[in-house]
């Protein structure tokens, strides 16, 4: 019934959902899981290395 109203209305209505932040969290770290064992492995983790802020991207995702 949503896509009748449109596609926006569906995902605005979706990431209001409760789930939502599970699915997405859920497809980021499959995501990361296909690119890690990926031919770009290398990219991956010289980003996972990469400094922002004073720290590294995996510091970041560690400690937030």
């Amino acid at each position: 019934m949503g896509w009748r109203r449109g596609p926006l209305t569906a995902i605005r209505r979706f990431f209001l959902g409760d789930a939502a932040g599970a699915i997405v969290l859920l497809a980021a770290a499959i995501a990361a899981l296909i690119v890690a064992n990926s031919p770009l492995a290398s990219t991956y983790f010289a980003t996972l290395h990469h400094v922002v802020g004073g720290m590294s991207v995996h510091h970041w995702i560690d400690d937030g």
